[in-house]
């Protein structure tokens, strides 16, 4: 009987034991889902956190990119429109090929980026920065942004500033002033000890800029009045730029007189902004080579044309200057699409040994500013 009693106290004192362990593991695995589940609302928490964090700084690069500008975008779309409009009637298996011969591996990638974002522009009917630019370029258009136009400064009404240079208005360009040209990518040996010839010289801010690289003189042309008075102002605000001299003309296949369409940095004799208001005026047009036959130019080591369309006429009066000389070129090339195919044609038939790069900066446009480099191989 005594031992009977043992016994079952033995059971019960064991059975106690597990329920007590078993209520010790209950509570253990009701503790870990607990913690468990709070872990993971934690992690979704964060993963939220880090959304609306990259949400955030996405939407203050937009910001910074001021996406949301509709004259700026309106402006791009109708000029990308034309552009793809006058890309209809090209013969593309013909004139494609032309351009891109003898372009390096990125000129060509330049090339192909600017067609099809016009295309993509110019279908869609919209211009809108997250859908044409990949990320890197976004983070570069931003990072010119905090650069450059993030420092620009007000001095009075007629003293602008960025870094060491003054203009009388507020009209710097990423394409001159951060970019310059790309002449820092250029063989400066080729005309740091020579004469430039600026075509379309605006308020000779490109003259300034290229001011330090030569010893020779810099022969800014300007053919409208207002911008010409700008010059003037440019160079009293800028009196250490000595060696440029403004040219109050126009430069193109012959002499003549013609209107301008004047429209501060986009006058142009073609107008090719035909949607936008502007004034006329009368210039005077003469060929860069019987300027530089009557002032005996014969040591011109650069020559930077932006005339808005009017490029093509330009050469037309230029051919004996480049032929013998052998200047680099700095050609815009973006203005129309016979320029943007043709322009490279015409230089490259001289048979002068030139090595070609075509090059956009990235500031946020399409297709504005798309350079033609020409450079002594």
């Amino acid at each position: 009987m005594e031992i009977f009693e043992n016994v079952q106290f033995n059971i019960l004192f064991l059975i106690k034991k597990i329920y007590k362990i078993y209520i010790f593991v209950k509570n253990f695995y009701i503790a870990q889902k607990i913690l468990l589940k709070n872990r993971i609302n934690q992690l979704k928490n964060k993963i939220n956190q880090i959304k609306n964090k990259i949400k955030n700084k996405k939407n203050c690069l937009f910001a910074i990119l001021n996406l949301d500008n509709s004259n700026i975008n309106d402006f791009v779309l109708n000029f990308t429109t034309r552009i793809y409009n006058e890309m209809l009637d090209i013969n593309y298996s013909t004139f494609y090929p032309n351009l891109v011969k003898n372009l390096d591996e990125k000129s060509v990638e330049c090339v192909d980026n600017i067609i099809s974002k016009i295309k993509v522009v110019a279908e869609d009917n919209i211009f809108e920065n997250k859908r044409i630019f990949t990320f890197r370029e976004l983070l570069q258009i931003k990072k010119v942004r905090l650069d450059f136009f993030f420092n620009l400064k007000r001095i009075n009404e007629n003293c602008c500033k960025y870094k060491n240079y003054l203009l009388p208005i507020n009209h710097f360009e990423a394409s001159v002033f951060y970019y310059k040209h790309n002449i820092e990518s250029l063989n400066k040996d080729n005309f740091k000890n020579k004469d430039i010839i600026d075509v379309g010289a605006f308020i000779c801010d490109s003259a300034i800029v290229f001011s330090p690289y030569t010893t020779g003189n810099i022969y800014s042309f300007e053919p409208t009045t207002k911008n010409y008075d700008l010059i003037q102002k440019t160079l009293t605000l800028n009196p250490e730029f000595r060696n440029i001299k403004p040219v109050k003309k126009a430069l193109g296949s012959k002499n003549e007189t013609q209107l301008i369409h004047v429209l501060d940095s986009c006058s142009s004799i073609n107008n090719v902004f035909l949607n936008m208001e502007h004034n006329l005026e009368t210039i005077e047009i003469t060929t860069l080579d019987d300027f530089v036959s009557e002032n005996n130019l014969n040591n011109i080591g650069l020559i930077k044309v932006d005339v808005e369309g009017f490029e093509q006429e330009f050469l037309k009066g230029a051919i004996n200057t480049i032929k013998s000389q052998k200047p680099t070129l700095l050609l815009s090339i973006y203005h129309s699409a016979d320029d943007f195919f043709n322009i490279k044609s015409i230089i490259e038939n001289l048979n002068l040994n030139y090595k070609f790069k075509i090059v956009k900066p990235v500031d946020g446009s399409v297709c504005l500013e798309t350079l033609l480099i020409c450079e002594q191989a």
